[in-house]
């Protein structure tokens, strides 16, 4: 049987080849930009394989690090971006790049110079012209203010670029536009509300009537990302006024917001802009996830409460998070080893908690979900770890290389546990 570390290493052989990894970044569904994107392309196995040579230095990864940096230069020469996102736009290969050049190879550092002028001139001109307001947050799709593809991850790519002034200078201002979304008065905490959206007649999806205005709580799609972009904000020193009293009425907002279900704080996907009774609740998630949940919502108010110093909140995410852990019962961890909707994410999550609060309960849970993880390795599939593709035929297993849904993203979370590194990838997933 393999142990964790030699699943790593061997779904590392698997993923070298960058040219084998963009093709399969480009499905026919999608166009060749996702071969750009973080999620779902090259820069994010970058970001494994820069991980990968900061844990095992003297491993030779190197070399293949660099391979897909050129490989993303290469790419960004014939390719016009538009996106400014950081899952899926030109903040997604800026981030990686540049932690490459940083950590692994400092020599490629001139290469990005381009790159970071880039970024600093879209991001200013974004900021100029956007403007948030309790007007236009009262029906504000989350994609304008999530970390996904809006300006909660323009603001987790400012605030991991301290070595660029230019650069980290534009989070204060990135800040201020986010505490746009909630007006002065709204601090108060019996009159808090933060940004919400009105379901549209093709929301099909979504279990309330259109018309109906509601809260996004998906960690990366969502209100949970946006606190948590804000509390690393006040951890790095982005000095903007109300923020932490912004943080901390919104915290308690999502904590009130919450609903017991078996003895458990849980979140449903969408919560309506009215407070229901729990029994009017279309059923909450039934698996323990990053993406949507109570352990990414849990991660979310800690990193709130870490940063606000208050011990009430990060003391209601750890008991609440463990509650949901300790004995999650035969059905309630996911199935698939993925990090968006799988093991991997749970394990990043959990992983994390252990490093801040050194409790063993934490390290417990992490040694389960590692040798869950390990049990779904094959050394006979083409990348390690096969991946579900839920499509309108049903789930089937796929072989897919990608950070967010693939064996990189399963790797990557397998490193992670290993030990917190100086730079922490995970902020960039709000964990």
């Amino acid at each position: 049987m393999y142990g964790y570390a030699d699943a790593i290493q061997s779904t590392a052989a698997k993923l070298k080849d960058p040219i084998l990894i963009g093709s399969y970044c480009v499905l026919p569904s999608s166009t060749s930009q996702k071969e750009m994107s973080l999620i779902e392309g090259l820069p994010g196995v970058l970001c494994f394989f820069t991980s990968l040579c900061q844990h095992f230095p003297n491993d030779g990864w190197e070399d293949v690090g660099i391979s897909y940096f050129l490989a993303l230069k290469e790419r960004l020469s014939d390719t016009s971006i538009s996106d400014l996102s950081l899952f899926t736009g030109v903040l997604g290969i800026a981030i990686a790049t540049h932690r490459f050049a940083q950590h692994v190879a400092p020599s490629y550092h001139g290469n990005l110079c381009n790159l970071d002028d880039l970024c600093a001139k879209v991001i200013r001109e974004d900021l100029t012209k956007r403007s948030f307001n309790r007007e236009i947050s009262a029906d504000l799709p989350p994609s304008q203010y999530d970390i996904s593809s809006g300006l909660s991850g323009v603001l987790m790519y400012l605030l991991q670029r301290r070595d660029n002034p230019g650069l980290f200078e534009q989070a204060e201002s990135c800040t201020q536009k986010l505490i746009g979304l909630f007006s002065i008065s709204s601090q108060h905490e019996d009159h808090f509300s933060p940004p919400s959206w009105t379901i549209q007649p093709s929301s099909t999806s979504i279990a309330y009537e259109a018309g109906t205005r509601v809260y996004c709580m998906d960690v990366p799609y969502g209100l949970p990302g946006l606190l948590a972009a804000l509390s690393l904000a006040i951890e790095a020193g982005v000095n903007v006024p109300t923020l932490k009293e912004t943080v901390r009425s919104f915290a308690r907002w999502m904590i009130h917001r919450g609903i017991q279900l078996d003895g458990k704080v849980n979140w449903e996907k969408y919560i309506p802009h009215y407070a229901p009774r729990s029994d009017e609740y279309p059923s909450a998630p039934t698996k323990e996830l990053w993406l949507f949940g109570a352990p990414g919502v849990l991660r979310c108010l800690y990193l709130a409460g870490r940063a606000l110093k208050d011990e009430s909140i990060e003391r209601f995410a750890v008991e609440s998070y463990l509650s949901h852990l300790e004995d999650p019962g035969e059905t309630a961890l996911p199935e698939e080893s993925s990090f968006c909707a799988g093991l991997a994410g749970l394990l990043t999550l959990t992983s994390e908690m252990a490093f801040d609060t050194q409790d063993p309960k934490f390290y417990n849970i992490v040694k389960t979900l590692e040798a869950k993880i390990v049990k779904l390795y094959n050394p006979d599939h083409l990348f390690g770890f096969k991946s579900s593709d839920h499509g309108k035929d049903g789930s089937h297993s796929v072989d897919d290389p990608r950070l967010y849904t693939g064996a990189a993203g399963v790797a990557f979370s397998l490193l992670n546990s290993l030990g917190r590194l100086e730079t922490k990838w995970t902020n960039l997933f709000a964990i």
